[in-house]
């Protein structure tokens, strides 16, 4: 099944970010460390599993090794960039982490 799948920088950090929908069943994981992997997936410190909320976006990040981040604000600018593009016009919003 395919996946919208989307790579963003910020500040020296390469994040991938995918919709949390489109990977149910999905150990999340396995699949951070496949898809994070430079030589075999599409490389990146981290894959955010996000979705769209109503007033902006929520999402879990895993680092590249596979373990849950706390939290990185760089990882947050990009999905800010991210759901600004998908809803045009968008000044403020809540992403909760």
């Amino acid at each position: 099944m395919p996946i919208d799948l989307i790579k963003a920088h910020a500040y020296g950090n390469d994040f991938l970010f995918v919709p949390v929908d489109q990977t149910i069943g999905t150990e999340h994981a396995a699949f951070a460390r496949r898809l994070c992997d430079r030589h075999v997936g599409a490389g990146g410190d981290g894959l955010g599993f996000y979705s769209l909320t109503d007033t902006g976006a929520a999402m879990t990040l895993y680092n590249a090794d596979g373990g849950v981040a706390e939290v990185s604000g760089n990882a947050v600018r990009c999905l800010a960039a991210i759901v600004a593009r998908e809803r045009v016009g968008v000044r403020e919003m809540v992403v909760d982490t």
